[in-house]
């Protein structure tokens, strides 16, 4: 029985890797006396030792031996992050100031010739947190879509002039897709222009029959026959007859106001605003 129990204790001792200071367990330190013990320490804790220990340190190494003793049951609060952890000292926990709160600290074995501060950063780590926001969802303002008969198509947030985007719907309301396509490639190339219904006090008459005030906007143009192509893809997707169909209606909405501004002299600034523009087209069978 002396033999096995013997060899437990040596497994035990094997799997259970207790800590050593130098070589010396906890209870070895206690009894060192404090002239060995200083040199036991690395270079930095023993000047620190051997220049003294002010008022303050004296003071809070008498409440954490009154704590480990049992005769002080209230928290230690200590701002003396440079106070050095000795032996005896171990099993009792001391809340150290962070700079911010304080932190508690229980003193272990291992952290005996190391200074207090040294478990509790002052600094937190940053992390940059990225805030995903969910994609906006979208609406047509056409009312009573039927997806059996109806095909419909839009662009977002596109920098063309929503005056202009909006006579534009106004002229192909009502024509084939081929014709509105056919006419919005002649006011691209300067051959046929856009009527102006609104705000056209200072826009010139053009040539055009039955046009009185209008303009050639190759921009929004060049931007809604593109939208015209995406249309014809999705008839083509539900299998719609294209020759047949006919464009019932044309939407214009404001999007997002994007500010800027151009610097003028004197330390003055002139806005310089961008509305973007919404475009929708629904079209259908005739």
């Amino acid at each position: 029985m002396d033999q096995k129990t013997s060899l437990t204790e040596k497994w035990w001792k094997w799997l259970v890797k207790q800590f050593t200071y130098r070589g010396l367990s906890q209870k070895e330190l206690e009894e060192v006396p404090l002239e060995k013990l200083l040199k036991l320490f690395p270079a930095r804790a023993r000047r620190s030792l051997t220049r003294g220990i002010n008022d303050g340190k004296r003071k809070l190494i008498a409440e954490i031996k009154a704590t480990k003793a049992g005769k002080l049951k209230t928290v230690i609060n200590t701002h003396l992050r440079d106070l050095l952890v000795l032996p005896y000292m171990v099993g009792v926990t001391v809340n150290v100031f962070s700079g911010k709160e304080f932190v508690p600290v229980t003193i272990t074995t291992e952290m005996v010739g190391h200074y207090l501060g040294e478990y509790v950063i002052t600094n937190k780590r940053l992390v940059c947190t990225i805030k995903v926001r969910n994609m906006p969802q979208r609406y047509y303002a056409f009312q009573n879509f039927d997806a059996t008969k109806h095909v419909r198509a839009a662009i977002r947030e596109k920098t063309i002039s929503h005056k202009h985007a909006r006579e534009i719907a106004t002229a192909v309301k009502g024509l084939s897709l081929e014709k509105a396509r056919d006419y919005l490639i002649d006011v691209t190339n300067f051959k046929r222009s856009i009527p102006f219904g609104r705000y056209k006090n200072q826009v010139g008459h053009r040539s055009d029959p039955g046009t009185m005030s209008g303009r050639y906007p190759q921009k929004a143009a060049t931007e809604i026959l593109k939208l015209l192509d995406n249309l014809e893809s999705n008839a083509e997707y539900k299998g719609m007859d294209l020759d047949r169909l006919k464009i019932i209606n044309a939407t214009v909405h404001k999007g997002r106001l994007l500010k800027r501004n151009t610097p003028r002299a004197m330390g003055r600034s002139t806005a310089k605003n961008d509305a973007m523009t919404h475009v929708e087209i629904v079209a259908q069978e005739a």
